[in-house]
């Protein structure tokens, strides 16, 4: 028996991670107010904000029913820190009966169809643990798919949990540089669940990535250091260094990147995931990497 609109509904909730978000965090809620499914309930998580990101929202959840605000006392910023925000707003919702759970950043907006056709495909693919659509930024003032984007990975932005699945991986590692998203999605497919995105659904970001918690050549190089930490293999960091030359700043960014990995290193950083993860990942990394040098054979 299908569910009824109210029950449809029900169906998913949303957590937003918010600080300093005043010149984004309308425009964001705005486009879910927009939705053709509403969510059930969206907690938004202030981190200690010291501009307008809580006036803002708590202006828009008296406007709208399902939104909610939460703040907590100020605690640092950076990845772990939004994970921690994360983890209080689902222990505000984790009592509600819903099915899905997403992640939302608060600078980006959706087509008003995003999420009902999102839970159309996790309806259709019983075994889909999280999925999303692709991440569209701006490049001299057009928005273009980001780089990165692929079918079997969906951004920490935009990613939607079924509820069984986000509970048995345990939600977001904290991470001092980021790759929480990463981490999630290979842990899903360790409890074997599948992870897709859906170039059909577009979601976009308007603030550059990598760019909201400091200059853009630091947050190369913690982006080097958190490849390490999880454990990605040399020779997948290598092909990548490669491959990212020509992303922005030219050649500086992707030899900035690596220097972080070889950094990490060399100091032989500890890792926060265990060898099972880290062979888990290395060895899809290298499936990955062989299907695309075969790719590259049958084309030479």
């Amino acid at each position: 028996m299908g569910r009824s609109l109210g029950d449809r509904n029900r169906m998913y909730v949303l957590i937003t991670a918010a600080r300093n978000e005043e010149h984004f965090i309308e425009r964001a809620i705005v486009s879910v107010a927009r939705q053709s499914l509403l969510p059930a309930r969206w907690v938004i998580v202030d981190n200690g904000s010291t501009d307008r990101t809580r006036e803002v929202v708590a202006r828009n959840a008296r406007r709208y029913s399902f939104l909610r605000l939460i703040s907590l006392a100020p605690s640092g910023s950076g990845f772990a820190q939004k994970v921690c925000a994360i983890e209080a707003g689902y222990e505000e919702l984790r009592a509600l009966p819903f099915d899905f759970v997403g992640v939302l950043d608060a600078d980006i907006t959706l087509e008003p169809t995003y999420y009902e056709r999102l839970l159309a495909f996790f309806r259709s693919e019983p075994r889909l643990g999280i999925a999303g659509g692709v991440i569209l930024e701006a490049d001299k003032g057009v928005f273009r798919p980001r780089y990165g984007n692929s079918p079997d990975y969906v951004a920490g932005a935009i990613q939607m949990f079924r509820r069984a699945c986000y509970e048995a991986i345990g939600g977001y590692l904290p991470l001092p540089h980021a790759h929480e998203d990463t981490v999630a999605s290979e842990m899903a497919r360790m409890h074997g669940w599948e992870v897709r995105s859906f170039p059909e659904l577009q979601a976009w970001h308007h603030r550059r990535s990598s760019t909201g918690q400091g200059r853009l050549l630091a947050a190369r190089f913690h982006q080097g250091e958190a490849d390490y930490a999880v454990g990605y293999h040399p020779l997948f960091e290598l092909v990548k260094f490669v491959r990212r030359l020509g992303e922005s700043p030219l050649l500086a960014g992707s030899t900035v990147r690596l220097s972080g990995y070889l950094w990490a290193a060399a100091r032989h950083r500890r890792r926060p995931v265990d060898g099972r993860f880290v062979s888990h990942l290395r060895n899809r990394q290298m499936a990955r990497l062989y299907a695309f040098l075969r790719r590259k054979a049958q084309y030479a």
